[in-house]
């Protein structure tokens, strides 16, 4: 699912977003995501088959002119029936870039 939203707000993966960190940041805007997941859930009582997904995207552009980037990702999240929390954007001098943050959550059957 993190592919589908990140691809269909324009991001190309291992070019534009990533899981984790960059090794060297790309100079446009780019996206790094973390999924933590939570497997302790089952649908009945012989396996484990719910997972919960619990994500952060960090979406880094460096400048302020970058909002159609932050309306994509947030389409994206909405025609994929996610509800999310965003932070605003805060300046990051030290990498020179604006991060915004998107949290939510989502939950996979096997």
């Amino acid at each position: 699912m993190i592919d589908s939203i990140l691809r269909a707000a324009g991001f190309i993966e291992n070019v534009t977003y990533t899981q984790a960190v960059f090794k060297k940041p790309p100079a446009q805007p780019f996206v790094v995501y973390f999924d933590d997941v939570d497997n302790s859930q089952s649908s009945d009582d012989l396996r484990a088959d719910v997972r919960e997904h619990s994500v952060s995207f960090e979406f880094y552009a460096p400048s302020v002119a970058s909002p159609q980037l932050e309306v994509a990702i947030e389409q994206a999240l909405k025609n994929e029936g996610i509800f999310y929390h965003k932070t605003g954007r805060t300046w990051i001098q030290s990498e020179r870039y604006y991060l915004t943050v998107y949290n939510f959550n989502y939950i996979e059957k096997e």
